[in-house]
């Protein structure tokens, strides 16, 4: 049975940068990490999808056209609707993992430091890791605390233009960990299929 190990933004971002076939950097140190993890698949969850495709048009394109062509690999899944449950407990992780703290330095009263709060699209990486069992592989090891996530390997990013970031982590959520910690299954308002908004 196969182990999913999901892809942060970061990783298939550099990834990405290598389809005019100059480097395999990336590709190569990503199979090797995941390697390490028994019968490992890579795969990119919906949420990195989004986020890559809004980054500007070429992105779209290209990531949309792998999906449409139901091409195998990292996008296999990333078409895949995020489900009410994922979303509960990304919000959960958000709010409760790494809250913002309040700067007493910046003007204002009760202004949020930058970069202190967990983003939407890491946090819904983590609900599927801890909700599924998946494995995640990120350059963002801060948003996916010891607490709740055991280091398998890290290695150092390959250096590019566009990444300059240190290390790459490959991270197995603890299970056990979450179950305790997170708060019971919130019951939502049924809804009929069709939004009319």
């Amino acid at each position: 049975m196969h182990k999913i190990v999901l892809l942060d933004t970061g990783i298939v971002g550099g990834i990405l940068s290598e389809t005019d076939g100059t480097s395999s950097k990336w590709t190569s140190l990503v199979k090797e990490m995941i390697s390490s993890v028994e019968h490992g698949v890579y795969a990119v969850p919906t949420p990195v999808w989004y986020e890559i495709a809004q980054w500007h048009s070429t992105s779209f394109e290209s990531v949309q056209s792998k999906i449409s062509s139901g091409c195998p690999g990292i996008f296999e899944y990333a078409g895949y609707a995020i489900a009410n449950s994922i979303l509960m407990d990304a919000a959960w992780y958000k709010c409760h993992v790494r809250p913002k703290q309040n700067n007493p330095d910046t003007q204002g009263a009760g202004k949020a430091k930058d970069n202190i709060n967990i983003s939407m699209v890491d946090a819904l990486i983590a609900a599927y890791c801890l909700r599924f069992g998946h494995y995640v592989l990120t350059l963002n090891i801060k948003d996916f605390p010891e607490k709740f996530f055991e280091i398998i390997c890290i290695e150092n990013a390959p250096s590019t233009t566009d990444y300059q970031r240190d290390f790459i982590a490959l991270l197995k959520p603890k299970l056990e960990i979450w179950k305790q910690s997170k708060v019971p299954e919130v019951a939502l308002p049924k809804t009929s299929s069709e939004v009319p908004f």
